[in-house]
């Protein structure tokens, strides 16, 4: 069964307005106040990026065995969440987007494996570079 005081008890909780959490996930406010007030059912991706937002499991907005998960060092993972930035914009050549935690999580270690592959090249190829050198000086 839905439970919509959830999303009203994350707002709370996190000092954010009905208004910006309609901004940031783009939902009207009239969908959020007929979820939120009157329990009106609100579709799978309008809750999805509500969850991302909030970097919580869609179980959460159920009654379902949830186990709360454990405290995010908001310091160490440099998240402002006083002021509402859960979500992350990413700005590369001038498209704006924004993803969800784990997403970032799985893109940082994506990136972080292409970074370790373009080194080996680069060492390959200052090697290879270094015995073509010494092999064109011995044929002069």
């Amino acid at each position: 069964m839905f439970i919509p005081q959830r999303i009203n008890q994350l707002l709370e909780e996190r000092r954010i307005k009905k208004v910006e959490l309609c901004e940031k996930v783009n939902i009207s406010t009239v969908t959020l106040n007929r979820t939120t007030e009157h329990g009106a059912e609100i579709g799978c991706i309008k809750l999805e990026r509500i969850a991302d937002f909030f970097q919580v499991p869609m179980d959460y907005f159920f009654d379902r065995d949830y186990k709360q998960p454990e405290p995010v060092n908001t310091i160490e993972k440099g998240i402002d969440l006083s002021s509402g930035n859960t979500i992350n914009g990413i700005n590369g050549n001038g498209n704006a987007i924004t993803m969800s935690y784990n997403d970032q999580q799985r893109e940082i270690e994506h990136l972080k494996v292409l970074l370790k592959e373009k080194e080996r090249m680069i060492q390959l190829l200052l090697h290879q570079q270094n015995i073509v050198l010494k092999d064109s000086d011995i044929s002069d």
